[in-house]
C-alpha cells in the first residue's frame, strides 16, 4: 500500500469520501474539493465519483 500520495492512494481516498458523504455530506464536498485539487499526474478518477455528482456539483468540482 503506497502511502506516498500516489495514485493508488487518491483513487482508494475517493472511496473514503464516498463513504463519508452517505452520513455527512458537506464534510465530504469539503474532503473532495481538496482532494480534487491534489490528483496525481497519470490518476484515473474511480467509478466512485459519479455516485459522488451531487457532491462535487455542490462543491462546484463539477457542472
Amino acid at each position: 500500500m503506497a502511502a506516498d500520495g500516489g495514485a493508488e492512494s487518491w483513487q482508494r481516498a475517493w472511496t473514503l469520501i464516498a463513504r463519508v458523504a452517505r452520513r455527512t455530506p458537506d464534510v465530504a464536498a469539503g474532503a473532495a474539493r481538496a482532494l480534487a485539487a491534489r490528483r496525481p499526474h497519470g490518476a484515473v478518477l474511480p467509478a466512485t465519483v459519479l455516485e459522488l455528482a451531487p457532491i462535487l456539483r455542490s462543491a462546484g468540482l463539477m457542472p
